[in-house]
């Protein structure tokens, strides 16, 4: 015996008041019928539907739809059915189906409204459900007649409202708004934006008091995500403190700071390079020349692929802004690190300081005298010959 494997599915277009259906959409007392029936081979049924008003038993709602010659494909049924409007009053109505005159299956199966195509026509205002929708060069739903169509931009309403509202519009300044509003002021929004001025972007605003609502995060075009702040400069932009209990970096091994480099230098600088404090330019830095030297500060971080796992760095200061001139310079952890062998070769838990051979070079440290402040860190691999470098954890000492 044929039953029924889902439920069937059935879409009623209930929405006709303040709209004018789609040119496409002309039948408004038309359902879908779609469900999988098993046990019915391949080829045309014939269907009764019946609509009740309970789940089981229960009284007919209606005469019996008879649909004759439905497609079935794999079990799988979908065809519109066309009911007496009079069927459907707001009262709860339940679906039985019948196939080539045989018994009911079951269950029955629960009518439910879902959104109708529709084309809007002139301005007009309608009330749904105790909401107001106004459909014309914008659209707007909110709690009362009296609240304006499109909301202002410095975020008020009409005083004296309260609720929620939706507002669209779809000029030059196309965006839509999903907000609730306390006394005509708009608390907490959303808003999704594609002007002229602004590509696609999403804010997220909420209004501490009686004054216009404030962006606190923004998503913009790129994918960038600032909070506190409406130009993120990366993935992730905080104007602000952020707490959290763990920070996981998993993009890089050492801790770093911006510092710009020295307008002389005996070489140009590149990552894994040892660079010292230039005492001609203060707070600039100049790649390392000369052995043992106590005015060593780091090594340029970046190399043989490893990047920088933090930067830290203070806008607006002269010697401590970050930017693209500055050189992410690592105060502590894992760098890689160009190093030559004129003082001995190399081994894991060596200590490294500055070499007068190779600017910029870190060599082994063996003058016990000369290591107070002249230490890089240590080595923790031999000198690879393919990169001529170390792997160092950088400790200043």
């Amino acid at each position: 015996m044929p039953r029924l494997a889902l439920p069937a599915a059935a879409a009623l277009a209930l929405l006709t008041a303040a709209a004018i259906p789609a040119a496409a959409q002309t039948s408004t007392n038309t359902i879908t019928l779609q469900a999988k029936l098993d046990g019915i081979p391949a080829g045309p049924v014939n269907l009764t539907i019946q609509f009740y008003d309970a789940l089981t038993v229960g009284n007919p709602i209606g005469a019996p739809i008879t649909l004759n010659g439905v497609p079935v494909q794999n079990g799988i049924v979908s065809v519109p059915v066309t009911v007496d409007p009079t069927v459907f009053n707001g009262s709860t109505r339940y679906m039985g189906i019948s196939v080539n005159a045989g018994p009911e299956l079951s269950p029955r199966t629960l009518v439910a409204s879902v959104p109708y195509a529709m084309q809007i026509g002139p301005a007009r205002v309608s009330e749904i459900d105790g909401r107001i929708l106004r459909i014309g060069g914008a659209v707007s739903i909110c709690d009362s007649p009296e609240a304006s169509p499109v909301m202002p931009p410095d975020g008020q309403r009409t005083v004296g409202l309260w609720g929620t509202y939706i507002v669209a519009r779809n000029d030059a300044d196309r965006y839509l708004r999903l907000g609730v509003s306390n006394d005509g002021w708009s608390k907490a929004e959303i808003r999704l934006e594609n002007s002229n001025e602004q590509w696609g972007r999403i804010q997220f605003l909420t209004n501490e008091n009686s004054a216009s609502p404030t962006t606190r995060m923004l998503i913009n075009e790129d994918g960038r995500v600032g909070i506190g702040t409406l130009t993120p400069e990366e993935r992730l932009d905080v104007n602000g403190t952020a707490q959290v209990r763990v920070l996981k970096i998993t993009g890089g091994s050492d801790l770093a700071e911006p510092f710009p480099p020295s307008p002389t230098q005996p070489v140009t600088p590149q990552p894994g390079m040892v660079m010292s404090i230039d005492p001609s330019h203060p707070g600039h830095l100049r790649v390392a020349g000369e052995a043992y030297d106590t005015k060593v500060a780091g090594v340029y971080s970046g190399a043989n692929g490893l990047p920088a796992g933090m930067v830290m760095g203070k806008e607006s200061c002269m010697h401590t802004a970050p930017g693209a001139d500055r050189l992410p310079i690592a105060m502590s952890g894992r760098v890689w690190v160009f190093a030559e062998e004129s003082n001995g070769v190399i081994m894991p838990g060596d200590r490294l300081t500055t070499s007068a051979v190779k600017p910029g070079y870190a060599m082994r440290a063996t003058d016990a005298a000369r290591c107070d402040g002249a230490v890089i860190g240590k080595a923790m691999t031999p000198v690879d010959p393919a990169t001529g470098m170390v792997l160092a954890l950088v400790n200043l000492q």
